[in-house]
């Protein structure tokens, strides 16, 4: 994915955003954010999910309903790829999707941690807007929960959470009966509504 440089309708305001971070936010010309390489945070923009804090001491593990996940500081869900959803000539939108008890690769590992992987027992969608007015930079964080049992988030929208696992079931479905052309649609109406769904290979 390459750098998305979105600007203001006036054209005095820039941002630029690198794989999903907002690494630059200049208006007239200044920079207004925390720079990678400034003393602080290794990120301009840092993701927390779902756990804030070190889990070192706890040898890397932590508890939730459906037994112990492996997490390393801050979560796995800065480890994640974002897809480009949406973009506008002022504004861009990027999804990352998790499906529940999937291995993903440890950046921390082996340096400053011991777990090569880290995983979580519940599935998720996490979307991420930027959009630039002539007078603001505007973020809009949100979850939407695909495992029925993560219900920590709420994404205000006008598409709702049983109108979105319907179709995500109609297109398993079809896939499972290897309808592709359905399957291809609802995945298209899927991503008009801000959902990036990335498929597993089925199984046989």
């Amino acid at each position: 994915m390459n750098q998305h440089v979105i600007t203001s309708p006036d054209k005095e305001s820039t941002i630029v955003i690198d794989q999903g971070e907002l690494i630059s936010y200049s208006k007239f010309g200044e920079e207004l954010i925390h720079q990678k390489g400034d003393p602080g945070w290794r990120n301009a923009d840092t993701e927390m999910f779902p756990i804030i804090g070190p889990t070192e001491d706890n040898d890397f593990m932590v508890e939730t309903e459906r037994g112990d996940a492996v997490q390393d500081q801050h979560g796995l869900l800065r480890e994640l790829a974002y897809s480009v959803v949406n973009e506008t000539d002022h504004s861009i939108v990027y999804s990352k999707t998790y499906t529940k008890n999937t291995l993903v690769k440890n950046s921390k590992y082996p340096d400053k941690s011991t777990k090569k992987m880290v995983s979580w027992p519940y599935s998720f969608m996490f979307s991420k807007k930027f959009s630039v007015t002539d007078d603001a930079l505007k973020i809009e964080d949100a979850f939407r929960k695909i495992d029925s049992v993560l219900k920590i988030f709420d994404f205000q929208d006008e598409y709702s959470d049983s109108k979105i696992e319907q179709l995500v079931a109609q297109r398993e479905k079809a896939r499972s009966e290897k309808n592709w052309k359905l399957a291809d649609k609802l995945r298209d109406k899927l991503k008009s509504m801000g959902i990036l769904v990335q498929d597993q290979k089925l199984k046989k």
